[in-house]
């Protein structure tokens, strides 16, 4: 059995983290492999990271904020699962008039929802 031409299938889990770098890289203008270089990390890694196949870790946080301009409550809020904009959006919403429990819980439950559901635009 000839295996050499098998070609590895990754899925593409959309998530709000690997959402906002390849946005972010995009209109950055950089290819993957150049964003791998700026970053100092593997091109694979910005690949899986994009498509959610990886997690960022905790020491690499300050490198992409830096690198990427990105803000880093917003990149808090997308590592946490969250569509930044839509979670700052509740917090301001509620921040007058519920405590923070009521914001968390509606938080979680836009997180959970299913796109359509919570007002997010596919890709």
């Amino acid at each position: 059995m000839n295996t050499g031409n098998i070609q590895r299938i990754h899925p593409v889990i959309d998530t709000p983290l690997g959402r906002m770098i390849r946005e972010r890289r995009l209109a950055m203008c950089l290819s993957q492999s150049q964003l791998a270089e700026r970053l100092d990390f593997d091109s694979s890694y910005v690949s899986r990271l994009e498509s959610g196949q990886k997690s960022l870790h905790q020491r690499q946080i300050p490198i992409l904020t830096e690198v990427m301009g990105l803000d880093p409550y917003d990149l808090a809020l997308a590592i946490a699962g969250f569509n930044p904009a839509t979670a700052r959006a509740e917090i301001v919403r509620y921040a007058h008039s519920a405590t923070l429990d009521t914001v968390i819980t509606t938080l979680t439950a836009l997180r959970d929802a299913p796109a359509h559901e919570a007002g997010e635009v596919a890709a």
